[in-house]
């Protein structure tokens, strides 16, 4: 290993690594440098000015002050030492981001480009950042903040932890979530595949919210905003409404119990009961709506039906009032009624 205070890289030559440098001060790059496969540390700034050729290397940056750092193209790296690391323009990794316990990196606005894992163990300033997983194998995410999220490339990406958005998740690709609570402050875009697993989605903002054609598992609809559904919703697990939603005039599928603790616009929507479990459904207004499934359903508060209901199998209304508000609706009792029901 060969170490520097402060490094130029300059002339018109190539300069190659033939092993690993320590950098105490700054390293500027004014012309061609290739990193080779080692790895190197750099405790100061990172100024690149012309050509840095990562090839396979890891670059750790180990400093105790405030660095910045301009756009570059990397491999590897790790955000070290009790440094506070703050991108000056849009970074490239083409491998692993690790954020070390104790330090700090500061995405500001910039579009970054992540190629591998995000290992974050320290602090990530996501600011308005928005970070675009573009990875074409397995690529992990442990539990971080974000902003905007764009999951894109070719490979899958899986979370291992819960992650909270600030902003956006656009899927362009593959995310799997798992079995684990992420929380979207923004709104829910899904141009791909999207792996629900046993997950929450926590829908926490304060704006309108859009949410298009999706999956779910578990859902909760929170915070102060406004959450619309733009296309059918499938929730294969529980739906929690501790707000606001919109139904809109679509379709929505339901295989958990249906829980309204806020305001539920129904719209002209229809809302379809579908699962195999017990289900209970509490206080709602509804516009259509469909028990089917080979589950046992049961209203546990009064439920108001504006438009159609359709039982396709077991619906237990129990001791609770069922209303049907509409002037002559369509009541299809195609299997088991459990009465009292107030037919208005």
């Amino acid at each position: 290993m060969s170490s520097f205070y402060n490094i130029v890289i300059s002339g018109s030559g190539t300069v190659t690594a033939g092993g690993s440098l320590s950098v105490i001060g700054d390293i500027t790059i004014n012309n061609y440098f290739n990193a080779g496969a080692y790895t190197h540390t750099i405790a100061g700034n990172f100024i690149n000015n012309g050509t840095f050729d990562y090839g396979t290397s890891t670059v750790e940056f180990t400093g105790s002050g405030n660095i910045f750092i301009s756009v570059t193209n990397y491999y590897n790296v790790i955000f070290g030492g009790s440094g506070i690391y703050t991108a000056t323009g849009s970074i490239t990794f083409y491998g692993d981001v690790t954020i070390s316990n104790g330090s700090t990196f500061e995405a500001d606005s910039f579009i970054h480009y992540v190629h591998g894992n995000w290992i974050n163990f320290g602090t990530f300033v996501y600011g308005t950042s928005t970070i675009n997983f573009v990875g074409t194998t397995n690529v992990t995410i442990g539990t971080s903040d974000f902003y905007h999220v764009i999951f894109g490339g070719s490979g899958t990406i899986v979370a291992t932890g819960s992650i909270t958005f600030f902003g956006d998740v656009t899927i362009n690709n593959y995310f799997d979530a798992g079995s684990f609570v992420h929380y979207v402050y923004g709104g829910w875009i899904n141009n791909g595949t999207f792996i629900y697993g046993t997950s929450t989605i926590s829908f926490i903002g304060s704006g309108n919210i859009y949410i298009d054609v999706n999956n779910f598992y578990n859902i909760v609809f929170g915070g102060t905003g406004t959450i619309i559904a733009t296309g059918s919703l499938t929730i294969y697990g529980d739906i929690t409404i501790d707000n606001y939603f919109d139904a809109s005039s679509f379709t929505h599928y339901i295989y958990g119990n249906w829980s309204n603790n806020g305001t539920f616009i129904y719209g002209t929507s229809t809302i379809h009961f579908m699962g195999t479990g017990n289900i209970f459904i509490n206080v709602s207004n509804f516009y259509h709506v469909v028990f089917a499934g080979s589950g046992t359903i049961t209203a546990s508060g009064s439920l108001t039906v504006y438009g159609n209901v359709t039982i396709e199998n077991h619906f237990d209304g129990g001791p609770i009032p069922i209303t049907f508000m509409e002037t002559g609706p369509t009541r299809v009792f195609l299997c088991t009624i459990l009465l009292p029901f107030n037919l208005w």
